[in-house]
């Protein structure tokens, strides 16, 4: 008979290794992506409405607790992070009809 070899067990990645004071990173289903992916373009599009958790947990088919979690696993922010962003981004951006009016 021949000798057992040990197997190699796999490393953990960098994702599967946890840092001191931080939860574990939560994993999202392969599924789920695009609900979260829906919920974004949500805000993306609605940006300038008042945007409540819960309507974009619906959206993405998912408890709020939930989506919240997802959420920033999968986009390192978390969704009233993202929508500030949004509407910084969308009020820095020209705009034409400012520039128009500004003109005459």
């Amino acid at each position: 008979m021949p000798p057992a070899t040990p197997k190699a067990t796999p490393r953990p990645s960098s994702a599967d290794t946890p840092i001191p004071g931080r939860p574990p990173a939560t994993r999202v289903p392969d599924d789920l992506l695009v609900h979260l992916r829906r919920a974004r373009d949500l805000v993306d599009k609605d940006y300038a409405e008042p945007l409540r958790l819960d309507e974009l947990a619906a959206t993405a088919g998912v408890s709020k607790y939930h989506f919240l979690r997802c959420f920033a696993a999968v986009y390192a922010k978390t969704p009233a992070v993202y929508l500030a962003e949004r509407r910084i981004e969308r009020a820095q951006a020209p705009s034409s009809t400012r520039n128009t009016l500004s003109s005459r």
